[in-house]
């Protein structure tokens, strides 16, 4: 028997040697490019859906189909009991041509301790909602067959992977899997040889990784088809709320989300005005003097909520699932300062930790302050004296581009551009491929890379021998997203030219 210390030795080369390989992901698996996978597993994958950054499937139950994920995803923190709208992407998976669907879910079913919720759902089209009947999973019929399960979701909310392991124990409603996962699997069915639904994923156990001779074993863990059904026969919705009556501002505040993802203002007791009500109390925030940046971040509460309730419309939102509603006012000038006000409070203690605060400010102002602010924080790596960008100032100044609407000037991006080409210059680059793919792709967003571009990038970051499973997953899922929108852009070009 090896000790403790050579069986974490052990490990830890087994783990540098999984890492070594030429990014190939031996957990993971696309569908394509697995040919001998059972039919019954790939009739399985269709009901299995990427519902926001985590996964869904529809499952058959009493001849209707039903949608099915994890409470923590969608539940009664996020989703009323009137309903809620999320975005979900339909074969979202290498070498197919993929589906955005926004659905209207109303909740049938949920548990918080058995972490699953069950949904109908209808697909939001311009004129209402609609019907539409998707692939489902079933419950078993007979007996499980075999020991080996398959895991399939969208690990990252990356494109559709699946991941075998085998069945390690059952135990009060609880599966113990050897399934390699991530977050974003959140949701994942589990499915057995004969593609029958034996469970739901919800968490890894990180700290009783076991170690075998030939691989790393991640064990993951879920509820059984059991317990769900369970959950499915009681038809309870607990804790979830009611977004139609008039509630407090203060309760309005704690469930902003609902609010938001149901896409309805809050009404508030008395008739006042949510976002008056709110510009008040983040302007009383605003004025707070606080020692530190905890206290001070927890004092303005209002203004956090208001941050996330504003956003304008922009013409680059093609590639970005809208999760929730999000309202425009009309005196934005107004918000920009308030928000530049809380940026600049922010900025005394940490310096960064304002930027996403002056960033929301300036996509609510006007076209000069936006070009000025970009301007601004570009200065920086336009000064001849600073010959290289660093990797977050690339981040952050092509999400000021996208954020802002704002065109960079010839020389800034053409510099831009050129330091982005030639990445590996950048001193300890390989710390933040992850930060240069995005900044790409944000680019690419604003029409100020074209696709050509973009994919020479990619094609060197998925050589580097540094690179993660993490960013892996992302360049993949930003190369094909990429490829998706310049095919919609050809299409609506083409329609124009007609």
């Amino acid at each position: 028997m090896l000790s403790y210390i050579q069986r974490m030795a052990f490990a830890v080369l087994l783990f540098a040697a999984y890492n070594s390989k030429v990014h190939a992901i031996p957990q993971f698996h696309a569908f394509k490019d697995v040919r001998h996978l059972p039919k019954q597993i790939r009739s399985a994958s269709q009901a299995v859906i990427k519902l926001m950054d985590a996964t869904a499937s529809f499952v058959c139950h009493e001849g209707r189909v039903i949608l099915m994920t994890n409470h923590h995803v969608l539940g009664s923190h996020n989703c009323s009991l009137n309903g809620c709208y999320a975005s979900s992407r339909f074969q979202f998976e290498k070498g197919q041509p993929h589906q955005q669907k926004q659905l209207f879910l109303i909740p049938i079913a949920a548990s918080e301790d058995v972490d699953v919720a069950f949904y109908s759902f209808k697909e939001v089209v311009p004129n209402g909602l609609t019907s539409f009947q998707p692939p489902c999973l079933k419950f078993p019929s007979q007996k499980l067959q075999g020991s080996q399960v398959t895991l399939l979701g969208h690990p990252r909310g990356s494109l559709k992977k699946f991941s075998q392991g085998k069945l390690i124990e059952r135990w009060r409603g609880y599966i113990h899997i050897s399934a390699f996962s991530l977050p974003g699997s959140s949701g994942s069915p589990m499915v057995d040889e004969l593609g029958q639904l034996i469970g739901i994923h919800h968490s890894s156990v990180k700290k009783n990784d076991m170690f075998s001779a030939s691989e790393i074993i991640y064990k993951g863990r879920g509820s059984s088809y059991k317990a769900i059904s369970k959950v499915l026969r009681e038809k309870r919705t607990p804790e979830f709320i009611s977004t139609r009556g008039p509630v407090s501002f203060s309760f309005a505040k704690r469930h902003a989300l609902v609010f938001q993802q149901a896409r309805v203002v809050p009404k508030l007791i008395g008739g006042e005005n949510f976002f008056s009500k709110l510009f008040s109390s983040c302007q009383r925030e605003a004025g707070l003097k606080t020692l530190s940046l905890k206290k001070f971040a927890s004092s303005h509460k209002a203004c956090t909520v208001a941050k996330s309730w504003l956003q304008c419309p922009s013409e680059n939102s093609l590639a970005q699932d809208s999760t929730t509603y999000t309202h425009c006012p009309k005196d934005r000038q107004k918000w920009h300062v308030l928000f530049l006000k809380v940026a600049k409070s922010y900025q005394r203690f940490q310096g960064q930790k304002g930027f996403s605060w002056a960033l929301k400010a300036h996509s609510l102002g006007q076209n000069k302050q936006k070009s000025a602010f970009l301007a601004k924080s570009s200065q920086a790596w336009l000064d001849g004296a600073s010959p290289l960008i660093t990797p977050r100032l690339l981040l952050n100044t092509s999400l000021v581009t996208r954020e802002t609407e704002t065109e960079l000037s010839d020389a800034a991006h053409d510099r831009l551009v050129s330091q982005l080409v030639n990445y590996q210059k950048i001193q300890g680059y390989h710390w933040h491929l992850g930060r240069i793919a995005l900044t790409a792709f944000h680019l690419f967003l604003t029409r100020q890379l074209n696709i050509t571009t973009l994919e020479e990038i990619f094609a060197h970051l998925l050589k580097e021998p540094k690179l993660t499973l993490n960013t892996l997953l992302m360049v993949e899922k930003l190369q094909h997203e990429a490829e998706y929108i310049s095919q919609h852009q050809l299409k609506v070009a083409g329609s124009l030219l007609r």
